[in-house]
């Protein structure tokens, strides 16, 4: 089965989203909280409908999760996450690096099915480069000319070689002490969970790890950049190495979540394993 289409609908609301995105980030604008750490904007928001509504339009049976319109009833969630087709979607992945002006965020769709990545959009709006990754068709980025270029994870063997990705803003020192059991040969500070698994997907990086937590990291954050790496070569699951449950019933990556570029993955998992069990 090919999802050539679900992909193109998807890449033409992250274009769309992205101008949006960037009309708001070229002029003052308000930050609003969720709670007493996460920011909202008015990107989040127009972006969030803009591309609820296309996919919505182009595939009115599927189901949609997105950070800023799911379901606040728990079982009114669960039930939505629940269904054969989902698509996950966060509008502005890294809203913190945005009202910071790091320029390190990005628009990201995730389609599932029957509870697995099968396309995965990644926009980031400030480079004006999309990639793009499908089940059985490859993973690919694209320019501001429209020229594609093909993403390969990178071959290193071992995690002593290897790139591991960090998080700007959230660092604990629970993920400072992964990354020292680690000891992967450099660390790189990188906003957005889709900017991240873009480098792994292009082999600029290696590894990044999400931990467990019911606060943290969601669904949405991981379904659009796991099809993407695994469409390049690379690996996705939870820190303990079992698939990510995208069917629900929580919207939290409460199993954390480890990306690699597939060599490493299970000496990855192995000592995320071993800290978080």
């Amino acid at each position: 089965m090919t999802f050539d289409r679900e992909l193109d609908v998807a890449l033409a609301a992250a274009r769309e989203a992205m101008g949006v995105i960037m009309h708001v980030y070229a002029r003052d604008f308000e930050v609003h909280y969720k709670d007493a750490r996460e920011p909202v904007t008015e990107a989040d928001r127009l972006a969030n409908e803009l591309i609820c509504g296309r996919l919505a339009a182009a595939f009115p049976s599927d189901g949609i999760v997105a950070e800023e319109s799911a379901p606040s009833d728990p079982a009114q969630l669960a039930s939505a996450l629940a269904r054969e087709r989902v698509w996950l979607v966060d509008p502005l992945d890294g809203t913190k690096e945005f009202v910071g002006r790091y320029d390190e965020f990005s628009v990201m769709i995730g389609l599932c099915v029957a509870g697995t990545p099968v396309v995965g959009v990644v926009a980031m709006p400030v480079q004006d480069v999309v990639a793009i990754g499908a089940q059985d068709t490859g993973a690919w980025s694209i320019d501001a000319s429209g020229a594609r270029r093909a993403l390969r994870v990178s071959s290193k063997r071992s995690v002593g070689e290897s790139s591991m990705l960090m998080s700007r803003s959230h660092r604990s020192e629970r993920l400072l002490a992964v990354a020292t059991a680690l000891a992967p040969a450099q660390q790189v500070l990188s906003g957005s969970v889709g900017i991240k698994c873009v480098r792994i997907a292009s082999g600029t990086d290696e590894l990044y790890v999400n931990l467990p937590s019911r606060r943290g990291a969601r669904l949405w954050d991981a379904c659009g950049p796991e099809a993407i790496v695994r469409a390049a070569g690379g690996r996705v699951s939870t820190v303990f190495g079992e698939p990510i449950a995208y069917q629900g019933p929580e919207v939290g990556l409460v199993r954390g979540m480890v990306a690699t570029n597939g060599a490493i993955h299970d000496e990855v998992v192995a000592t995320t394993q071993a800290l978080c069990g």
